[in-house]
Protein backbone atom coordinates (compact mmCIF):
# COMPACT_ATOMS: atom_id res chain seq x y z
CA UNK A 1 0.00 0.00 0.00
CA UNK A 2 2.51 2.47 -0.98
CA UNK A 3 4.74 2.08 2.01
CA UNK A 4 1.95 3.63 3.96
CA UNK A 5 1.47 2.91 7.83
CA UNK A 6 -0.80 3.31 10.79
CA UNK A 7 1.36 6.14 11.77
CA UNK A 8 0.72 8.32 8.98
CA UNK A 9 -3.30 7.97 9.89
CA UNK A 10 -3.76 11.71 11.46
CA UNK A 11 -6.84 13.42 13.43
CA UNK A 12 -8.53 15.50 10.91
CA UNK A 13 -9.33 19.03 12.22
CA UNK A 14 -11.60 20.49 10.04
CA UNK A 15 -14.61 18.61 11.24
CA UNK A 16 -16.42 19.65 14.22
CA UNK A 17 -18.14 16.75 16.71
CA UNK A 18 -20.78 16.57 18.88
CA UNK A 19 -22.11 13.87 21.30
CA UNK A 20 -24.68 13.26 24.10
CA UNK A 21 -25.24 10.28 26.19
CA UNK A 22 -28.55 8.72 26.15
CA UNK A 23 -31.14 10.84 29.02
CA UNK A 24 -33.83 9.15 30.84
CA UNK A 25 -37.02 11.06 31.91
CA UNK A 26 -38.86 10.70 35.16
CA UNK A 27 -42.88 10.77 35.77
CA UNK A 28 -42.16 14.52 36.67
CA UNK A 29 -40.57 15.13 33.43
CA UNK A 30 -36.98 15.80 35.52
CA UNK A 31 -34.26 14.04 33.31
CA UNK A 32 -30.71 12.98 33.79
CA UNK A 33 -28.22 11.67 31.81
CA UNK A 34 -27.12 8.00 31.63
CA UNK A 35 -23.83 7.07 32.83
CA UNK A 36 -21.19 6.55 29.80
CA UNK A 37 -20.93 2.71 29.55
CA UNK A 38 -23.98 2.83 27.84
CA UNK A 39 -22.84 5.02 25.25
CA UNK A 40 -22.92 3.04 21.50
CA UNK A 41 -21.50 5.43 19.03
CA UNK A 42 -18.41 6.03 18.05
CA UNK A 43 -17.27 8.84 15.27
CA UNK A 44 -13.94 9.64 13.55
CA UNK A 45 -12.57 12.26 11.78
CA UNK A 46 -9.24 11.30 10.01
CA UNK A 47 -6.84 12.01 7.45
CA UNK A 48 -3.86 11.31 5.47
CA UNK A 49 -2.34 13.93 3.35
CA UNK A 50 -5.26 15.05 1.46
CA UNK A 51 -7.81 12.21 1.89
CA UNK A 52 -10.06 12.89 4.64
CA UNK A 53 -12.28 10.34 6.08
CA UNK A 54 -15.33 11.24 8.35
CA UNK A 55 -17.91 8.32 9.59
CA UNK A 56 -20.36 8.07 12.68
CA UNK A 57 -20.82 4.60 13.70
CA UNK A 58 -24.45 4.13 15.68
CA UNK A 59 -24.15 0.87 17.58
CA UNK A 60 -26.98 -1.53 19.29
CA UNK A 61 -26.67 -4.08 21.59
CA UNK A 62 -23.04 -2.87 22.87
CA UNK A 63 -20.15 -0.91 21.46
CA UNK A 64 -18.19 -3.92 20.56
CA UNK A 65 -19.40 -3.33 16.59
CA UNK A 66 -19.06 0.22 16.29
CA UNK A 67 -16.07 0.71 18.24
CA UNK A 68 -14.04 -2.08 16.12
CA UNK A 69 -15.13 -0.29 13.04
CA UNK A 70 -13.67 3.02 14.06
CA UNK A 71 -11.05 1.11 14.29
CA UNK A 72 -11.05 -0.68 11.17
CA UNK A 73 -12.22 1.24 8.34
CA UNK A 74 -8.94 3.51 8.57
CA UNK A 75 -7.00 0.68 8.05
CA UNK A 76 -8.71 -0.18 5.23
CA UNK A 77 -9.35 2.97 3.38
CA UNK A 78 -6.24 5.57 4.05
CA UNK A 79 -3.46 3.26 4.41
CA UNK A 80 -2.84 4.18 0.53
CA UNK A 81 -5.97 2.61 -0.77
CA UNK A 82 -7.34 5.49 -2.41
CA UNK A 83 -4.29 7.24 -3.38
CA UNK A 84 -3.77 8.32 -6.69
CA UNK A 85 -3.74 7.19 -9.75
CA UNK A 86 -7.59 6.18 -9.46
CA UNK A 87 -10.72 6.52 -10.78
CA UNK A 88 -13.91 7.38 -9.59
CA UNK A 89 -15.12 3.67 -10.09
CA UNK A 90 -12.36 2.59 -8.44
CA UNK A 91 -12.76 4.51 -5.35
CA UNK A 92 -16.13 2.91 -5.12
CA UNK A 93 -14.84 -0.88 -5.46
CA UNK A 94 -12.41 0.28 -2.70
CA UNK A 95 -15.42 1.37 -0.52
CA UNK A 96 -17.81 -0.84 -0.79
CA UNK A 97 -14.81 -3.77 0.00
CA UNK A 98 -14.07 -2.23 3.08
CA UNK A 99 -17.60 -2.55 4.45
CA UNK A 100 -16.99 -6.40 3.38
CA UNK A 101 -13.44 -6.55 4.89
CA UNK A 102 -15.04 -5.22 8.30
CA UNK A 103 -17.63 -6.97 8.66
CA UNK A 104 -15.76 -10.36 8.01
CA UNK A 105 -12.81 -9.43 10.55
CA UNK A 106 -15.23 -8.41 13.08
CA UNK A 107 -16.99 -11.43 12.78
CA UNK A 108 -13.19 -13.77 12.87
CA UNK A 109 -12.80 -11.72 16.04
CA UNK A 110 -16.15 -12.83 17.92
CA UNK A 111 -15.28 -16.33 16.55
CA UNK A 112 -11.34 -16.05 17.94
CA UNK A 113 -13.61 -14.75 21.00
CA UNK A 114 -15.41 -17.42 21.60
CA UNK A 115 -13.24 -20.40 21.33
CA UNK A 116 -11.08 -18.79 23.55
CA UNK A 117 -13.85 -18.17 25.96
CA UNK A 118 -14.08 -21.05 28.83
CA UNK A 119 -18.12 -20.35 28.46
CA UNK A 120 -17.73 -21.96 24.34
CA UNK A 121 -18.64 -25.46 24.35
CA UNK A 122 -17.85 -25.31 20.41
CA UNK A 123 -17.80 -22.55 17.94
CA UNK A 124 -18.77 -22.82 14.12
CA UNK A 125 -16.05 -20.98 12.31
CA UNK A 126 -16.06 -21.18 8.62
CA UNK A 127 -12.20 -20.99 8.90
CA UNK A 128 -11.68 -24.10 10.77
CA UNK A 129 -11.20 -27.18 8.49
CA UNK A 130 -13.36 -29.07 9.85
CA UNK A 131 -15.59 -26.41 11.60
CA UNK A 132 -18.37 -27.52 13.95
CA UNK A 133 -22.00 -26.33 12.27
CA UNK A 134 -22.71 -25.98 16.22
CA UNK A 135 -22.65 -23.00 18.41
CA UNK A 136 -22.90 -23.88 21.99
CA UNK A 137 -22.35 -21.47 25.33
CA UNK A 138 -23.32 -21.94 28.57
CA UNK A 139 -24.12 -18.24 29.69
CA UNK A 140 -26.40 -15.76 27.84
CA UNK A 141 -23.57 -12.82 28.32
CA UNK A 142 -21.83 -15.04 25.79
CA UNK A 143 -24.39 -15.67 23.67
CA UNK A 144 -24.80 -11.44 23.63
CA UNK A 145 -21.39 -10.98 22.19
CA UNK A 146 -22.97 -12.35 18.85
CA UNK A 147 -25.87 -10.09 18.47
CA UNK A 148 -24.22 -6.59 18.47
CA UNK A 149 -24.07 -4.55 15.38
CA UNK A 150 -23.47 -0.93 13.92
CA UNK A 151 -24.69 1.53 11.41
CA UNK A 152 -22.22 2.86 9.02
CA UNK A 153 -22.56 6.39 7.15
CA UNK A 154 -19.47 8.30 5.81
CA UNK A 155 -18.20 11.35 3.70
CA UNK A 156 -14.90 11.04 1.96
CA UNK A 157 -13.60 13.99 0.19
CA UNK A 158 -10.32 12.93 -1.88
CA UNK A 159 -9.11 14.19 -4.92
CA UNK A 160 -11.40 17.21 -4.78
CA UNK A 161 -14.72 15.11 -4.47
CA UNK A 162 -17.12 13.96 -2.09
CA UNK A 163 -17.77 10.00 -1.69
CA UNK A 164 -20.82 9.27 0.68
CA UNK A 165 -21.51 5.69 1.65
CA UNK A 166 -23.86 4.24 4.31
CA UNK A 167 -25.08 1.22 5.58
CA UNK A 168 -27.76 1.47 7.72
CA UNK A 169 -30.38 4.07 9.38
CA UNK A 170 -27.49 6.99 10.06
CA UNK A 171 -27.64 10.13 7.56
CA UNK A 172 -25.73 12.51 5.75
CA UNK A 173 -26.69 15.45 3.92
CA UNK A 174 -25.00 18.04 1.98
CA UNK A 175 -25.79 21.49 2.25
CA UNK A 176 -24.47 24.00 -0.90
CA UNK A 177 -25.61 27.87 -1.32
CA UNK A 178 -26.66 28.37 -5.13
CA UNK A 179 -26.24 31.59 -6.97
CA UNK A 180 -29.18 33.44 -5.43
CA UNK A 181 -28.61 32.52 -2.01
CA UNK A 182 -30.63 30.06 -0.79
CA UNK A 183 -29.01 27.11 0.95
CA UNK A 184 -29.85 24.01 -0.65
CA UNK A 185 -30.23 21.38 1.42
CA UNK A 186 -29.43 17.44 0.04
CA UNK A 187 -30.26 13.99 1.90
CA UNK A 188 -27.98 11.63 0.52
CA UNK A 189 -28.36 9.03 2.91
CA UNK A 190 -30.94 5.72 1.09
CA UNK A 191 -32.04 4.37 4.72
CA UNK A 192 -32.03 0.92 5.19
CA UNK A 193 -35.06 -0.09 7.29
CA UNK A 194 -37.83 -2.27 6.84
CA UNK A 195 -39.80 0.89 6.27
CA UNK A 196 -37.85 1.80 3.04
CA UNK A 197 -39.53 0.85 -0.35
CA UNK A 198 -36.49 -0.12 -1.98
CA UNK A 199 -35.31 -2.54 0.98
CA UNK A 200 -39.10 -3.49 1.17
CA UNK A 201 -38.65 -4.87 -2.48
CA UNK A 202 -35.48 -6.59 -2.18
CA UNK A 203 -36.28 -8.68 0.75
CA UNK A 204 -39.46 -9.67 -0.91
CA UNK A 205 -37.29 -10.64 -4.31
CA UNK A 206 -35.53 -13.04 -1.61
CA UNK A 207 -38.57 -14.76 -1.10
CA UNK A 208 -39.93 -12.67 2.23
CA UNK A 209 -42.96 -11.67 3.17
CA UNK A 210 -42.14 -7.47 4.05
CA UNK A 211 -45.90 -7.37 5.59
CA UNK A 212 -45.56 -10.12 8.37
CA UNK A 213 -42.15 -8.90 9.21
CA UNK A 214 -43.66 -5.56 9.69
CA UNK A 215 -46.26 -7.33 12.05
CA UNK A 216 -43.92 -9.16 14.08
CA UNK A 217 -41.50 -6.28 14.26
CA UNK A 218 -38.54 -8.75 14.53
CA UNK A 219 -36.20 -6.38 13.01
CA UNK A 220 -35.92 -2.37 12.02
CA UNK A 221 -32.47 -2.13 10.50
CA UNK A 222 -32.31 -4.20 6.88
CA UNK A 223 -28.32 -3.48 6.84
CA UNK A 224 -25.73 -3.33 9.33
CA UNK A 225 -22.33 -4.04 10.02
CA UNK A 226 -22.46 -7.16 12.39
CA UNK A 227 -25.41 -8.94 13.71
CA UNK A 228 -23.33 -12.59 13.82
CA UNK A 229 -26.27 -14.35 15.15
CA UNK A 230 -29.04 -12.52 12.63
CA UNK A 231 -26.67 -13.10 9.37
CA UNK A 232 -25.36 -16.44 9.94
CA UNK A 233 -28.58 -17.87 11.22
CA UNK A 234 -31.14 -16.14 9.96
CA UNK A 235 -32.92 -19.29 9.03
CA UNK A 236 -33.83 -19.75 13.21
CA UNK A 237 -35.86 -16.85 13.08
CA UNK A 238 -38.93 -17.89 11.19
CA UNK A 239 -39.81 -14.69 9.57
CA UNK A 240 -37.05 -15.03 7.77
CA UNK A 241 -36.43 -18.39 7.18
CA UNK A 242 -37.95 -18.50 3.51
CA UNK A 243 -35.18 -16.30 2.27
CA UNK A 244 -33.22 -17.36 -0.22
CA UNK A 245 -30.45 -15.78 0.62
CA UNK A 246 -29.04 -13.96 4.21
CA UNK A 247 -31.38 -11.17 3.77
CA UNK A 248 -29.35 -8.75 6.34
CA UNK A 249 -26.31 -7.52 4.56
CA UNK A 250 -23.66 -5.02 4.95
CA UNK A 251 -23.56 -3.95 1.37
CA UNK A 252 -23.13 0.16 1.26
CA UNK A 253 -25.25 2.74 -0.71
CA UNK A 254 -22.17 4.55 -2.02
CA UNK A 255 -22.78 8.28 -4.10
CA UNK A 256 -20.38 10.27 -5.52
CA UNK A 257 -17.93 11.57 -6.74
CA UNK A 258 -19.33 15.10 -6.11
CA UNK A 259 -17.09 18.15 -7.17
CA UNK A 260 -15.75 20.55 -4.90
CA UNK A 261 -15.12 23.45 -6.49
CA UNK A 262 -12.98 26.12 -5.21
CA UNK A 263 -15.80 28.36 -4.65
CA UNK A 264 -18.45 26.27 -3.10
CA UNK A 265 -20.18 27.59 -0.28
CA UNK A 266 -21.46 24.93 1.91
CA UNK A 267 -21.13 22.23 4.38
CA UNK A 268 -21.76 18.68 5.05
CA UNK A 269 -23.14 17.15 8.07
CA UNK A 270 -23.41 13.45 9.23
CA UNK A 271 -26.63 12.60 12.35
CA UNK A 272 -26.97 9.22 14.11
CA UNK A 273 -30.26 7.92 13.94
CA UNK A 274 -30.54 9.22 17.80
CA UNK A 275 -30.86 12.76 16.90
CA UNK A 276 -33.23 12.66 13.62
CA UNK A 277 -35.41 10.97 15.61
CA UNK A 278 -35.53 12.91 18.86
CA UNK A 279 -35.72 16.01 16.84
CA UNK A 280 -39.23 14.36 15.10
CA UNK A 281 -40.15 13.14 18.45
CA UNK A 282 -40.32 16.60 20.06
CA UNK A 283 -41.23 18.58 16.89
CA UNK A 284 -43.43 16.58 14.84
CA UNK A 285 -41.34 17.88 11.61
CA UNK A 286 -40.94 16.07 8.43
CA UNK A 287 -38.08 17.72 7.42
CA UNK A 288 -35.67 17.44 10.00
CA UNK A 289 -32.54 17.37 7.57
CA UNK A 290 -33.65 20.88 6.66
CA UNK A 291 -34.34 21.50 10.49
CA UNK A 292 -30.95 20.24 11.59
CA UNK A 293 -29.11 22.07 8.36
CA UNK A 294 -30.80 25.35 9.77
CA UNK A 295 -29.50 25.25 13.61
CA UNK A 296 -26.51 24.72 11.87
CA UNK A 297 -25.90 27.75 9.91
CA UNK A 298 -27.69 29.41 12.70
CA UNK A 299 -24.74 28.77 14.75
CA UNK A 300 -22.06 28.62 11.94
CA UNK A 301 -22.72 32.60 11.95
CA UNK A 302 -21.19 33.15 15.08
CA UNK A 303 -17.46 33.25 16.03
CA UNK A 304 -17.73 29.47 17.56
CA UNK A 305 -15.30 26.26 16.58
CA UNK A 306 -17.09 23.90 14.50
CA UNK A 307 -16.95 21.68 17.92
CA UNK A 308 -18.94 24.17 19.36
CA UNK A 309 -21.67 24.34 16.47
CA UNK A 310 -21.95 20.79 16.79
CA UNK A 311 -22.39 20.78 20.69
CA UNK A 312 -24.61 23.72 20.77
CA UNK A 313 -26.92 22.14 18.10
CA UNK A 314 -27.06 19.09 19.66
CA UNK A 315 -27.66 21.21 23.26
CA UNK A 316 -30.37 22.77 21.64
CA UNK A 317 -32.06 19.48 20.59
CA UNK A 318 -31.72 18.13 24.03
CA UNK A 319 -33.54 21.25 25.30
CA UNK A 320 -36.11 21.67 23.24
CA UNK A 321 -36.76 17.34 23.73
CA UNK A 322 -37.23 18.24 27.39
CA UNK A 323 -39.44 21.21 27.56
CA UNK A 324 -41.57 19.39 25.41
CA UNK A 325 -41.81 16.54 27.78
CA UNK A 326 -42.15 18.29 30.59
CA UNK A 327 -45.13 19.86 28.70
CA UNK A 328 -46.61 16.60 28.75
CA UNK A 329 -46.78 16.80 24.54
CA UNK A 330 -44.91 14.07 24.01
CA UNK A 331 -46.73 10.25 25.06
CA UNK A 332 -45.63 8.38 27.39
CA UNK A 333 -44.34 5.57 25.47
CA UNK A 334 -41.39 8.08 24.97
CA UNK A 335 -39.11 7.84 28.10
CA UNK A 336 -36.00 9.06 27.33
CA UNK A 337 -33.98 10.83 24.87
CA UNK A 338 -31.60 9.02 22.57
CA UNK A 339 -28.01 9.13 22.11
CA UNK A 340 -26.98 11.43 19.78
CA UNK A 341 -24.08 12.66 17.69
CA UNK A 342 -23.71 15.37 15.23
CA UNK A 343 -20.39 15.47 12.95
CA UNK A 344 -20.05 18.83 10.27
CA UNK A 345 -17.29 19.58 7.85
CA UNK A 346 -17.15 22.80 6.39
CA UNK A 347 -16.87 23.56 2.97
CA UNK A 348 -16.47 27.34 2.80
CA UNK A 349 -19.98 28.27 4.14
CA UNK A 350 -20.87 31.12 5.57
CA UNK A 351 -23.58 33.21 6.11
CA UNK A 352 -23.15 36.00 3.72
CA UNK A 353 -27.18 36.73 1.88
CA UNK A 354 -28.27 33.09 2.76
CA UNK A 355 -31.75 32.74 2.78
CA UNK A 356 -33.54 29.82 4.55
CA UNK A 357 -32.62 26.47 3.67
CA UNK A 358 -34.71 23.75 1.32
CA UNK A 359 -34.96 20.81 0.85
CA UNK A 360 -33.62 19.66 -2.73
CA UNK A 361 -32.70 16.62 -4.11
CA UNK A 362 -29.43 16.35 -5.78
CA UNK A 363 -28.82 16.29 -9.28
CA UNK A 364 -25.20 16.75 -10.83
CA UNK A 365 -24.97 15.68 -14.31
CA UNK A 366 -21.41 15.31 -14.79
CA UNK A 367 -21.82 12.10 -13.14
CA UNK A 368 -25.08 9.77 -13.19
CA UNK A 369 -23.89 8.36 -9.57
CA UNK A 370 -24.53 11.56 -8.19
CA UNK A 371 -27.78 12.10 -9.06
CA UNK A 372 -29.87 11.16 -5.65
CA UNK A 373 -33.27 11.22 -4.48
CA UNK A 374 -34.30 13.57 -1.21
CA UNK A 375 -35.56 10.71 1.26
CA UNK A 376 -37.57 11.60 3.66
CA UNK A 377 -36.76 9.84 5.45
CA UNK A 378 -26.87 17.38 27.81
CA UNK A 379 -23.59 16.23 29.13
CA UNK A 380 -20.76 16.49 27.34
CA UNK A 381 -18.32 13.71 26.09
CA UNK A 382 -15.05 14.37 26.18
CA UNK A 383 -12.65 12.42 23.73
CA UNK A 384 -10.33 9.40 25.11
CA UNK A 385 -7.45 7.43 23.05
CA UNK A 386 -8.41 3.86 21.60
CA UNK A 387 -5.83 2.36 19.52
CA UNK A 388 -6.47 1.97 15.70
CA UNK A 389 -6.70 -1.93 15.35
CA UNK A 390 -3.12 -2.93 14.05
CA UNK A 391 -4.36 -6.13 12.31
CA UNK A 392 -0.46 -7.21 11.64
CA UNK A 393 0.59 -3.81 9.95
CA UNK A 394 4.40 -3.25 10.11
CA UNK A 395 5.76 -0.40 11.27
CA UNK A 396 3.06 0.55 13.61
CA UNK A 397 3.97 2.83 16.48
CA UNK A 398 0.73 1.78 18.88
CA UNK A 399 2.01 4.78 20.94
CA UNK A 400 1.98 7.87 18.30
CA UNK A 401 -1.64 7.11 16.80
CA UNK A 402 -4.52 9.53 16.75
CA UNK A 403 -7.33 9.64 18.88
CA UNK A 404 -11.07 7.90 18.03
CA UNK A 405 -13.95 10.29 19.68
CA UNK A 406 -15.71 8.90 21.89
CA UNK A 407 -17.49 9.08 25.04
CA UNK A 408 -14.82 7.49 27.53
CA UNK A 409 -12.34 4.54 27.87
CA UNK A 410 -14.75 1.55 28.09
CA UNK A 411 -14.58 -2.37 28.31
CA UNK A 412 -15.35 -4.16 25.22
CA UNK A 413 -18.33 -6.25 26.69
CA UNK A 414 -20.55 -3.04 27.43
CA UNK A 415 -24.23 -4.04 28.37
CA UNK A 416 -26.71 -3.25 25.56
CA UNK A 417 -28.89 -0.22 25.97
CA UNK A 418 -31.69 -0.23 22.81
CA UNK A 419 -31.34 -3.48 20.49
CA UNK A 420 -32.39 -2.55 17.09
CA UNK A 421 -33.08 -6.58 16.11
CA UNK A 422 -35.90 -8.26 18.54
CA UNK A 423 -34.26 -11.75 19.26
CA UNK A 424 -37.21 -12.83 20.91
CA UNK A 425 -38.21 -15.32 18.56
CA UNK A 426 -35.02 -16.89 18.74
CA UNK A 427 -35.22 -19.41 21.95
CA UNK A 428 -32.04 -20.12 21.60
CA UNK A 429 -30.80 -17.07 23.17
CA UNK A 430 -32.31 -17.68 26.50
CA UNK A 431 -30.59 -18.80 29.45
CA UNK A 432 -28.69 -21.70 27.45
CA UNK A 433 -28.99 -21.13 23.39
CA UNK A 434 -27.98 -23.72 21.20
CA UNK A 435 -27.38 -23.56 17.65
CA UNK A 436 -27.88 -26.64 15.30
CA UNK A 437 -27.43 -27.21 11.66
CA UNK A 438 -30.92 -28.38 11.85
CA UNK A 439 -33.43 -25.80 10.31
CA UNK A 440 -36.03 -26.54 12.69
Amino acid sequence: MDGRSIIDIKWSEEAGIGCTGMCLYRGDGAHCTMDEKVDEDRVISYRVNDIHLYSIFDGHDGSKASQFAAQQFPLELLLGQLEAPIDEEEIRTVIANAFHMVEEKFFDMLEDEAAASDNAISVFSPRAKNASKTIMTKEKTSADQFAGGTTAVMVIYCHGKLFFANCGDSIAVLCRVSADGVLNVHPISILHNIDSEDEALRLSLLGLNVDDMKHARSLKLTRCIGNYALKKYYQTFPVLRPALTSPIICDPEIIGGIPVHPDMRGFVYLMSSGLYRSWTECTGSESVETDIAQLITTHLSSDKSLHDVSEAVLQEVCNRHAQVYAAGNISHSYFRREEMTLLIRNFGFDDRDVRSPQLSPLVDSTDEHSTLMASSAFARRTPSQPDLLTNGSDNTDVDSLPATFNSSERDASLESVDAYVDFSDLASLDADFVWSDSDE
